[in-house]
C-alpha cells in the first residue's frame, strides 16, 4: 500500500492493477476530484480489460467519479482470453495454435427432476481446449486447461493440485493473471513441448 502512495498520479495510471486503482480511488476520494477526474477517466480507458475498478462504497449512484469505475467479473473475460491466445499464438501455417472454451463447474437445477446436479469436479479450471504443437514434422493437439484470476485473486488448493497434475502429464495448464501472462505461459509451455 505504501509503495503506491509514493507514486505520482501519472505513474499510477501507467501501472494498471488493483493496487494502483486502490490508490487512485483513495486520491479521488480525498482531493477535489474534479481536478484529476478527467485525467483518470482518459487514462483508464486504455487499461487492460481484466483490471477491475470498483468504486468506493461511499460514492452515491450519481457520483461523477463513477465514470472512471468498471467492475469486471472474471467470467466476462474468458472470451477475450480465448480470442487473444488464438490470435497471438500461431502454428507454422499461421493458424490459431490455441483453441479454448469456457468450462462450467458448479451446480445447476435439473429441468426434469428439479434437483441440483453437479457439473464437473471441484478444482477444474475455467477454460479447456487444445494447443497445437509441431514436432518431427507432425502437428499434435495437446489438452489445455487454464485458470483465469483477476488481479489479486488466488487459485484454490484443488486448482493448484490440478495444474500440477496436468503439467506432470506434459499437458498445458496454469493459473493466468491477465492476458499477457496467459500468452506468455502458454507460449513457453508450447515451446517446451515442441523440443
Amino acid at each position: 500500500m505504501i509503495q503506491w502512495r509514493k507514486k505520482t498520479l501519472t505513474q499510477l495510471l501507467a501501472e494498471p492493477s488493483a493496487g494502483s486503482w486502490n490508490e487512485i480511488k483513495r486520491r479521488l476520494d480525498l482531493s477535489d476530484h474534479a481536478k484529476i477526474l478527467d485525467q483518470v477517466v482518459r487514462a483508464v480507458r486504455s487499461w487492460p480489460i481484466h483490471v477491475s475498478r470498483p468504486p468506493m462504497k461511499e460514492w452515491g449512484e450519481r457520483d461523477p467519479r463513477l465514470e472512471a469505475c468498471k467492475i469486471i467479473k472474471e467470467y466476462s473475460t474468458y472470451e477475450d482470453y480465448a480470442l487473444e491466445l488464438g490470435k497471438r499464438i500461431l502454428t507454422k501455417r499461421g493458424w490459431p495454435a490455441v483453441v479454448l472454451r469456457r468450462q462450467f463447474v458448479g451446480q445447476v437445477i435439473s429441468q426434469s427432476t428439479g434437483k441440483p446436479m453437479d457439473i464437473n469436479e471441484t478444482g477444474m479450471l475455467d477454460m479447456i481446449g487444445a494447443t497445437f504443437i509441431e514436432r518431427d514434422g507432425q502437428e499434435f493437439g495437446i489438452y489445455t486447461e487454464i485458470e483465469i484470476k483477476m488481479d489479486g485473486g488466488s487459485a484454490s488448493k484443488e486448482q493448484l493440485a490440478r495444474v500440477k497434475m496436468l503439467r506432470g502429464r506434459r499437458l498445458i495448464s496454469g493459473v493466468m493473471f491477465g492476458i499477457e501472462d496467459a500468452v506468455n505461459q502458454v507460449r513457453i509451455q508450447k515451446l517446451e513441448l515442441e523440443q
